[in-house]
């Protein structure tokens, strides 16, 4: 359906230095639409620093749409 939500969720989240959550959301959004191109730079942009493993999966976490 829409992963723009999702998206824009991942983005505030980013801003706010909740880098976690905010891989989580832009997960979820690329989960809806794999090919969602501004989301996977967002991500590899706030994905994991040197020295910081991810833990995130989205199978673990419930993306409801």
């Amino acid at each position: 359906d829409n992963p723009e939500p999702w998206y824009l969720l991942g983005l505030a989240l980013s801003r706010q230095g909740l880098s976690r959550d905010a891989l989580l959301a832009l997960e979820c959004s690329l989960a809806i639409a794999p090919d969602f191109s501004a989301a996977r730079r967002e991500l590899e942009r706030v994905g994991p620093r040197q020295g910081e493993q991810s833990e995130t999966h989205v199978a673990g976490v419930s993306c409801r749409y």
